[in-house]
């Protein structure tokens, strides 16, 4: 099993990390070049900064490198960045999928309240889990400090996976419909058909991720591994985006 220091691990975060942030940069230095930014690039910029927070413990040590009080205090940075960093990387999609969508239409506003409903659905999944390890701190004891939410609370998981699947699901049929009832330029259709693939990968991923969530406690440290590659797939989607004109 891949733990969370060992050298696969590492290697691999190192890659991701640097192909993400690298790509991220240059998704927004050449839309500032261009003057297209928009907040669908100051969403994913922050997704990008969260993503960073997750990754800093990697390379300050492992888990078995840390003192008991730095590896309670890296659980809780991880666990709070990695649920609002997925969540801004849904809104950026969202919004990728508002500007293309003239002013005046109807879907513009159904896709703009979405977006607003995913913020609303980030602060509903994160409270329940900051409550949930905040009451019952025994974990704070264990070897390597970390709260099994899944086991502690089931409906967390549940919770998570449902959200995850309605925002996915609202990331799927707004660009097929929007496709089928809007006439769009070339470009704008090549686009929304990136969306709707980003949205298919990182669907998939976030299901693998609450699967390992809802596991049984011997699976339990590929949690983090699987947080990762979900904030990971998610940047990576959104910055494909630097290849198309909006």
């Amino acid at each position: 099993m891949v733990s969370l220091d060992s050298t696969a691990h590492r290697v691999s975060v190192i890659i991701f990390f640097t192909i993400a942030q690298i790509s991220t940069i240059a998704r927004i230095w050449i839309r500032y070049r261009k003057q297209r930014l928009w907040w669908d690039d100051g969403w994913v910029f922050l997704t990008m900064l969260l993503s960073i927070l997750m990754d800093f413990w990697l390379f300050v040590g492992g888990p078995n490198q840390l003192s008991p009080h730095t590896q309670i205090v890296r659980y809780w940075l991880e666990m709070i960045s990695f649920t609002v960093a997925v969540w801004c990387a849904r809104i950026s999609l969202m919004l990728a999928v508002v500007r293309l969508i003239p002013p005046l239409f109807t879907l513009r506003k159904i896709s703009e309240w979405a977006a607003v409903s995913f913020s609303l659905m980030c602060v509903a999944i994160l409270m329940p889990k900051i409550h949930t390890c905040a009451s019952d701190r025994s974990w704070y004891h264990t070897p390597i400090p970390q709260c099994a939410l899944g086991l502690r609370n089931p409906n967390i998981a549940i919770g998570e996976l449902i959200t995850d699947l309605v925002a996915d699901i609202t990331l799927v049929v707004l660009p097929i419909r929007l496709l089928g009832h809007v006439n769009l330029s070339k470009d704008k259709r090549r686009m929304l058909v990136v969306i709707f693939g980003a949205s298919l990968l990182t669907s998939a991923v976030s299901v693998v991720h609450v699967v390992f969530l809802m596991g049984f406690s011997h699976y339990y440290t590929i949690v983090p591994i699987t947080a990762e590659v979900e904030v990971r797939t998610f940047l990576l989607s959104l910055d494909t985006f630097i290849f198309y004109r909006f």
